[in-house]
């Protein structure tokens, strides 16, 4: 154990493996391919953790101390200028092209990135790393980098405390000396390693963005720094094959590994280690590790930090401006992001990293050098033109924007049921056609029944979602109003969603009086409905207890919660199968004279099970399981098929889009759910004494042909991809309640 010498020497081989890393990266973030991508985060913490200790350690020995504010000055000068650049960028970019409520969010996230927490804001706000299919942040990377800044914030101090402790300021730095400073990085190592290793199971989203269960990556770097004289002794011919063979260990990870670990966890020693073999190999020699040296990798790594600060803006933005599956987003964004990577480099980090700016007075009065001085023009002209593009953008981003077009009174869906259409005659909501679905017949004309002129008057609200132009300046909910404002306040405000012991008596819809009683059965699209629902069944006479619980099917299929990638959220699987039995058992006690169920498609994406026609079989058997154990009660049951699933519409909504681009087909996942349904339905009406009959909701949300538009008429029908606003449920009332009413026998 000795000090390191040449510990924070430059080394080619670690430039270029950030390169590699930042390569990984962007392929993993612009194509979800390879799917451990994420495993370059650890590469660059052990490499930080290696660097930054070996340069503290350089600086004590030969000053018998270290400096904290030439320290803070340098990381300052080296990361705030172009990470400000970014973040000003990107805020400016959010308030041009997205809806107001994102790019007010986008602000939010950006002070917090400013103040170093960037990773406590995501965790506090439960965002998911990995969820793709639901509204990111374009400032989401910045959570590594928070981690990171936070080391650089607390380690100088820490490292100064174990060295005056084993060293003091004798500058005597022996391997003696030397123990207690390793003992103490090992006892952080170790507790924020346990740590992980406990949280990650606990609660996967917060371990993988919290600096605690990711300092021991950062200590693991440190630790290598007291290897140097064992490390030097390493013969030549086996550097090669200790870094390749870290290398290969990153490679594998890189695409073997999948959000379906809990991670970091155990999970990630292997690409520590594999950081730490390469690190190691070159410790007193070359590693021949050719694939980092060579002038690609090394200029990739040169630009690696400003690449990766512009690569997830950059790609969210195009994404949403063009579409993921667009041309220039799979072809555009990657160039892109490196060109502008590269441009910052060269003209904001570097002049400004090796200037003199925040130095001490005393170190500045010295007659400037003509370099220095042209440097510091070249910094003047970069500041006047960033400042310049920000009030160029600031204006064009908050003028007054073109107004949409008005609507007909026609398109209008009233929440309380009337429509004011008009039909060719000037008939007031009595006539029309008849629609069909995308998985049935359509139904002749004339129209002369209720259901018929109720379905007529969704019909023409969904067409006038599908026709308009632009986005409705009257949307209710507003495109700034979705999320959980917008959803079933049996949900939000009464909390009826998880349903158990403690909030069973009241999670109960309807009087007291009321002759008859009805079971809401399902996941969180059941209570979706309930807005409708509610009132709908309460005019036919029945009190609702709700039954549902989130992301558990009511299917007797093992689910794995939140995540649709196969990573398993604390206590799923099997809080999902303690819960549904735990409803039936309810169910089958109260003995009620109606069951209501409703599955989400997007239970299928989360089953345990893997392969599409493994899925829908194993749906199939556990809808059939679970309706066999509830059809005792001989009550009518009735499955209503939850909302067809589309985009995240606070997502895809944009100051320059139009809802054309946030229409969406009826998925072949809910089509085929539907006969699933329809197949289990049917199998269990054969032996029970009720029938089970499930309701084809498609042309409630669709057109005939399918398509399936953000709003009804000038009412928003989703509140994210899958659950309804509450205000469209409710419109839902006179739909629901002639359904029911021709289901079930009279009273």
């Amino acid at each position: 154990m000795s000090a390191p010498r040449r510990a924070s020497a430059f080394r080619e081989d670690l430039e270029g493996i950030r390169g590699i890393a930042l390569v990984i990266i962007l392929l993993t973030h612009l194509i979800e391919w390879p799917t451990g991508g994420f495993v370059a985060l650890d590469v660059f913490f052990v490499l930080s953790g290696y660097l930054i200790t070996g340069l503290l350690l350089r600086e004590y020995r030969l000053t018998g101390t270290i400096s904290l504010s030439a320290f803070y000055r340098r990381r300052i000068r080296r990361l705030l200028p172009s990470a400000l650049l970014v973040l000003v960028v990107t805020c400016l970019t959010a308030l041009f092209v997205f809806i107001a409520s994102r790019a007010l969010s986008t602000l939010w996230d950006a002070l917090w990135s400013v103040l170093l927490v960037s990773n406590v804001n995501f965790a506090l706000n439960g965002t998911d790393y990995f969820a793709t299919s639901l509204p990111q942040s374009p400032l989401l990377h910045f959570w590594s980098l928070s981690v990171e800044e936070q080391f650089y914030l607390f380690w100088p101090a820490i490292m100064l405390g174990l060295l005056l402790l084993g060293v003091g300021a004798r500058r005597a730095v022996t391997a003696q000396s030397l123990r207690p400073v390793v003992a103490g990085i090992a006892v952080i190592g170790v507790l924020s390693f346990a740590w992980g290793v406990v949280q990650s199971d606990l609660d996967p989203q917060v371990a993988y963005l919290s600096t605690l269960t990711r300092a021991w990556e950062l200590a693991a770097g440190a630790l290598l720094c007291f290897g140097t004289a064992l490390f030097q002794r390493i013969p030549q011919a086996g550097r090669p094959v200790l870094a390749w063979l870290g290398f290969a260990v990153i490679i594998v990870c890189t695409f073997t590994y999948s959000p379906a670990l809990h991670y970091p966890g155990f999970w990630c020693l292997a690409p520590v280690a594999g950081a730490a073999l390469i690190i190691v190999a070159g410790i007193g020699g070359p590693s021949h590790l050719v694939v980092t040296t060579n002038p690609v990798a090394r200029y990739l790594g040169r630009i690696s930090y400003t690449g990766y600060l512009w690569h997830w803006p950059v790609f969210l933005v195009v994404g949403v401006l063009f579409g993921r599956e667009s041309l220039p987003y799979l072809f555009g964004a990657l160039p892109l992001a490196l060109v502008a990577a590269a441009l910052t480099t060269h003209f904001v980090e570097e002049p400004i990293r090796h200037s003199r700016w925040l130095e001490r007075r005393s170190r500045r009065s010295r007659r400037s050098t003509p370099r220095e001085r042209a440097q510091r023009l070249r910094i003047g002209f970069i500041s006047t033109g960033v400042a310049v593009a920000i009030a160029l953008v600031t204006v064009i981003a908050l003028a007054p924007r073109t107004q949409v077009a008005s609507l007909p009174v026609a398109s209008v869906v009233d929440p309380g049921g009337a429509s004011t259409a008009t039909d060719a005659t000037g008939t007031a909501g009595a006539t029309g056609t008849a629609i069909d679905s995308p998985t049935g017949s359509p139904i002749d004309t004339p129209i002369d029944t209720p259901i018929d002129t109720e379905k007529k008057r969704l019909a023409d609200a969904i067409t006038v979602g599908l026709d308009t132009a632009d986005w409705p300046a009257g949307l209710t909910p507003g495109l700034d109003d979705l999320g959980m404002a917008a959803y079933a306040p049996q949900w939000t405000r009464d909390g009826c969603l998880d349903v158990n012991e403690e909030n069973i008596d009241r999670c109960v819809y309807g009087d007291a009086s009321l002759p008859k009683t009805a079971v809401l059965l399902g996941d969180s699209a059941a209570i979706s409905y309930l807005p409708g629902l509610e009132p709908a069944l309460n005019g036919l006479g029945y009190r609702i207890q709700v039954l549902t619980h989130a992301q558990c099917s009511f299917a007797n299929v093992q689910v794995l919660g939140q995540s649709a990638d196969g990573q398993a959220a604390p206590g799923f699987p099997e809080v999902c199968d303690s819960d549904r039995q735990w409803s039936i058992d309810r169910a089958l006690e109260m003995k009620p004279d109606l069951i209501v169920m409703t599955d989400a498609e997007s239970e299928i994406g989360a089953m345990v099970v893997t392969g599409d026609d493994q899925r829908f079989a194993a749906m199939k058997t556990g809808l059939t399981d679970s309706l066999t154990k509830i059809a005792p009660i001989g009550a009518p049951i009735v499955v209503l098929a939850g909302p067809p699933q589309t985009v995240v519409l606070s997502a895809c909504a944009t100051r320059l889009n139009h809802p054309g681009d946030c229409v969406e087909p009826v998925s072949n996942t809910w089509l085929k759910l539907l006969k699933v349904q329809q197949d289990a339905a049917q199998a269990v009406t054969a032996t029970s004494a009720q029938p089970v009959q499930v309701v084809d909701t498609s042309a409630w949300f669709c057109s005939a042909k399918g398509a399936c538009p953000p709003f009804a008429g000038v009412t928003t029908i989703r509140a994210d991809s899958l659950h309804l606003t509450s205000v469209y449920a409710e419109s839902l009332e006179p739909i629901m309640e002639l359904t029911f009413a021709s289901l079930l026998p009279p009273a």
